[in-house]
C-alpha cells in the first residue's frame, strides 16, 4: 500500500489539481478567443453592429451559438470545482438558451417581418394596380417618439362615392408588406367599391419598431381611431378584415368596437372563400 508523500512540503494531489485546473482555463481561453474577436469587430464596425440589431434573427441565433458553445465549457470547468454552483450556472444558461429559442422562433415563424428580406426595402407603387387615388398614412400608435407606423389609404377617386361606400380596414398576415396585398386590394375596389386603408406593423415594411402582441394590438387600435378622424370617409361603414394573423387582431379590435358601440362588422380570413364572404357582407 503506497501513500503520497509532500516535497518540499506541497502536496502532490494538490499540485496536480492546480495543474488541470491551469489546463482548463488556458483551453477555456483559447476557445473564448475568436468569439471575443468576432464582437470586437462588431463593436469597431457600426455598420456590422447595426445589421446584426437589425436583423433580429441574427440576434438570436448569435445568443443561441454564445449561450450553447461558451456556456457549456464554462459549466464543465466549474463542475470540476464546484458542483453546485455548475449545477446552477447550468440551469441558468440553459433558461437564457430557451429564451432565445422563443424569440426565435416568434420571429421567425409568428411574425416572420423579415421574410422576404425585400419586403423591408421595396414598396409598390398603388397605381401599378390601379389606385390613382391614395395617400401615404404615418401613424405613431405610442406618441411621436415610439415607433412610426405606415399605411396606405386606397381611395375611390369620385368625392361623393368616396363618402357613401364601405370602408375596409385590411389587416394582413405575416410577411411580406402591405403592397404585396395590392392585387387582393384590387380585387376588394373591383368587386365592391370600397376604400381601403391597409397597415405595415411595427417592424414591416418601412415602419419602425419590433413586432409584438401588445404592439400589434395597438397598430391596429391607431389605425381604427385615423379611420374615425377622416370626414370624408363614412363612419358607418367601417369594416375589419382580417387575414391570418390579421383575424386576431381584428376579432381583437371587434371586440373594443362592441364595447363603445361602434361595431360594425369584422370579417376573418382563414380557410374560407373569401369573395362569399365579401358578398354576404355587402
Amino acid at each position: 500500500m503506497t501513500s503520497a508523500t509532500c516535497v518540499n512540503g506541497s502536496d502532490p494531489c494538490l499540485t496536480e489539481d492546480l495543474t488541470m485546473r491551469r489546463n482548463l482555463v488556458n483551453r477555456l481561453f483559447l476557445f473564448i478567443r475568436p468569439i471575443h474577436s468576432q464582437f470586437s469587430y462588431w463593436l469597431m464596425s457600426p455598420k456590422s453592429l447595426c445589421s446584426l440589431i437589425n436583423f433580429n434573427k441574427s440576434l438570436h441565433v448569435s445568443g443561441l451559438f454564445i449561450l450553447f458553445v461558451f456556456g457549456v465549457p464554462v459549466s464543465s470547468s466549474l463542475n470540476y470545482i464546484v458542483l453546485p454552483l455548475s449545477l446552477l450556472i447550468s440551469v441558468l444558461l440553459l433558461m437564457l438558451a430557451l429564451w432565445f429559442c422563443f424569440l426565435y422562433l416568434e420571429q421567425t415563424l409568428v411574425y416572420a417581418c423579415n421574410e422576404p428580406l425585400s419586403s423591408r426595402l421595396l414598396y409598390t407603387n398603388p397605381s401599378s394596380f390601379g389606385f390613382f387615388t391614395w395617400e401615404l398614412v404615418k401613424l405613431h400608435p405610442n406618441g411621436k417618439t415610439g415607433p412610426t407606423i405606415i399605411g396606405f389609404l386606397l381611395l375611390q377617386p369620385n368625392l361623393y362615392q368616396r363618402k357613401s361606400c364601405p370602408v375596409v380596414l385590411l389587416l394582413h398576415g405575416n410577411a411580406g408588406n402591405s403592397t404585396s396585398r395590392l392585387p387582393m386590394c384590387q380585387i376588394l375596389k373591383n368587386r365592391f367599391e370600397c376604400n381601403i386603408f391597409i397597415i405595415d406593423y411595427r417592424g414591416y415594411g418601412h415602419s419602425t419598431g419590433k413586432p409584438s402582441e401588445e404592439g400589434l394590438y395597438a397598430d391596429c387600435k391607431c389605425a381604427l381611431d385615423y379611420l374615425y378622424t377622416r370626414n370624408d370617409l363614412n363612419d358607418r361603414k367601417i369594416f375589419v378584415l382580417g387575414r391570418s394573423l390579421g383575424g386576431a387582431l381584428a376579432i381583437y379590435l371587434a371586440g373594443i368596437l362592441y364595447q363603445v358601440e361602434k361595431y360594425v362588422g369584422s370579417l376573418l380570413k382563414t380557410h374560407s372563400h373569401l369573395l362569399l364572404m365579401l358578398q354576404v357582407i355587402f
